[in-house]
């Protein structure tokens, strides 16, 4: 019995945030590169969640936001 099978019929939604804090915030740069970083990040984190997910029997929706500031 996989994970979706256990979730009863049950739709899990998930919500969490995550904020990566340079050492040096005195002096900010072009936004490009942290935009950049964000996306790769993200878009690791949504692969690894979708195909964990999948695994699990489960149909996996993702949505993502980023702001750089």
């Amino acid at each position: 019995m996989n994970l979706a099978d256990k979730a009863h019929g049950r739709i899990i939604h998930m919500s969490f945030d995550v904020t990566l804090i340079p050492p040096d915030t005195n002096n900010p740069g072009k936004t490009d590169a942290a935009v950049d970083i964000g996306q790769g990040l993200i878009r690791e984190a949504m692969l690894l969640l979708k195909n964990a997910g999948e695994a699990e029997g489960f149909t996996v929706q993702i949505e993502a936001r980023q702001v750089v500031y």
